[in-house]
């Protein structure tokens, strides 16, 4: 099976509290890296209240987001609910579309945690087998800790 042993569901909550800019995504393959390093997306989690923020650009726009986040304690896989959108791209970007790319897919199609400490994240998106086709582009998401909340 894909179970990743990251320790309990509440040592995962516990790192993932606090904000996490996005570095790089990559491939299906390991292949194909698009880094982010110049581009400021992020995500902020709030585990007291289960809530989360997160900004990044969409095509050639920026969207801002909140919501509600959960977590699911065998697979490790971040869902977003009650998502309100804001900023320019708000009106061109579907969220629970499963065609996202780039830093907007990484932070709205479900992505499942595969490795988490106090400084990185890395998780993988979680798409229909009908849609992942055998390289998809956007597979894998590092994440890194920032200090800075940007919202």
């Amino acid at each position: 099976s894909d179970s990743v042993d990251l320790g309990g569901i509440d040592t995962v909550l516990e790192n993932i509290a606090g904000v996490w800019k996005l570095q790089l995504m990559a491939g299906s393959k390991g292949d194909r890296v698009n880094y982010f390093s110049k581009t400021l997306a992020w995500q902020e989690f709030d585990i007291e209240k289960m809530t989360y923020k997160a900004f990044g650009p969409s095509g050639f726009l920026s969207l801002s987001q909140s919501g509600a986040f959960d977590i699911e304690g065998e697979q490790r896989i971040i869902s977003r609910k009650e998502v309100e959108k804001d900023g320019p791209a708000k009106f061109f970007t579907d969220v629970y579309s499963s065609k996202l790319s780039g830093p907007t897919a990484a932070v709205n199609l479900q992505q499942q945690i595969m490795s988490i400490d106090s400084e990185m994240l890395i998780t993988r998106a979680v798409v229909p087998k009908i849609n992942l086709s055998e390289t998809m582009k956007e597979y894998f998401c590092v994440w890194r800790r920032s200090e800075n909340s940007y919202s």
